[in-house]
C-alpha cells in the first residue's frame, strides 16, 4: 500500500508492506514500513528490483559456499585436505562471496535496473490520438486536462470526481 495522508495510515498499518511519501501526514509516515523521502515513486521500482537482485545474490553466495565446504568436507575424508588448504578454502570462499555481493554497488548494475524501469515507464505511457507517444507523462496528464477528461488540482490529477491520482504516474 502506498499512502501520502492521515486517511492511508490505516491501511498503512495493515499492509503486508506500507509505503509513505515522505513530503505526507506524520501519521502516514510514522505507520508505515518503508519512507520514500522525496516522494518520488520510481524510487520504489528501483526498490523492488535492487531487492530482488540482492536475493539472487544471496542465494548464489549460499550456494557457492555450501558446494565449496562439501568439497572440503569430501577431501578431509578422503586425507587429501590439509588444515592449511582449509583455512584457505574457508577464506576464499568468504573473499569471493564478499566481492559477489558487491556486484550490486556497481554504477553497471544500478544502470542496468534504471534502464529497466525507463523501459517499463515507456511501455505504460499512453498515444496521442495521431497514434504517437507523449513525450512523458506530464505532457499526457495535462492532454487530458485539456481535454476535460480530468483537472489537475496542486499535485494531483482528478478525473470524473471520483479518483484522485498523484501528478505524473501512469495509469495501467
Amino acid at each position: 500500500m502506498v499512502g501520502d495522508g492521515v486517511n492511508d495510515a490505516p491501511a498503512l498499518t495493515v499492509a503486508d508492506i506500507g509505503v509513505a511519501m515522505g513530503e505526507g501526514a506524520a501519521l502516514a509516515v510514522e505507520m508505515s514500513d518503508v519512507t520514500l523521502m522525496d516522494s518520488n515513486l520510481t524510487k520504489l521500482l528501483f526498490s523492488m528490483d535492487i531487492g530482488a537482485k540482492v536475493i539472487t545474490t544471496v542465494k548464489e553466495n549460499i550456494a557457492f559456499s555450501i558446494v565449496v565446504n562439501l568439497i572440503a568436507i569430501v577431501l578431509t575424508c578422503f586425507g587429501k585436505m590439509t588444515l592449511l588448504w582449509a583455512i584457505v578454502s574457508d577464506v576464499g570462499t568468504m573473499l569471493l562471496v564478499t566481492l559477489n555481493g558487491m556486484k550490486l554497488l556497481s554504477p553497471r548494475t544500478i544502470a542496468a535496473i534504471e534502464r529497466k524501469q525507463d523501459g517499463l515507464l515507456t511501455v505504460r505511457t499512453e498515444r496521442k490520438k495521431d497514434g504517437e507517444r507523449y513525450e512523458n507523462l506530464n505532457e499526457a496528464f495535462e492532454s487530458r486536462t485539456a481535454n476535460g477528461v480530468g483537472s489537475k488540482v496542486g499535485s494531483t490529477v482528478e478525473y470524473s470526481g471520483f479518483i484522485s491520482i498523484p501528478y505524473g504516474i501512469p495509469l495501467v
